[in-house]
């Protein structure tokens, strides 16, 4: 079995500490939020991903890959 046999949108990685799980469409605001801030991409080869029609470019390639994880750590969602 190749990486691209692998279903991925079912996934889901947990421990005490954190959960991983693959993105949604509608997780898009919360990682937005993150996102577009523009010290996060200084360096990026891709400096204005922050700006919001920017990150939803990668944002839907993500999503169509099926192969990109969001992790949040137990503390931030109690």
């Amino acid at each position: 079995m190749n990486l691209s046999e692998i279903d991925f949108s079912i996934l889901r990685l947990e421990n005490e500490i954190v959960k991983i799980l693959p993105i949604k469409s509608s997780d898009f605001d919360e990682i937005y939020e993150i996102a577009s801030d523009p010290l996060i991409w200084e360096q990026h080869p891709t400096p204005d991903r922050y700006k919001k029609e920017v990150f939803q470019l990668f944002f839907d390639g993500a999503i169509k890959s099926k192969e990109t994880f969001f992790g949040l750590r137990f503390k931030d969602i109690q």
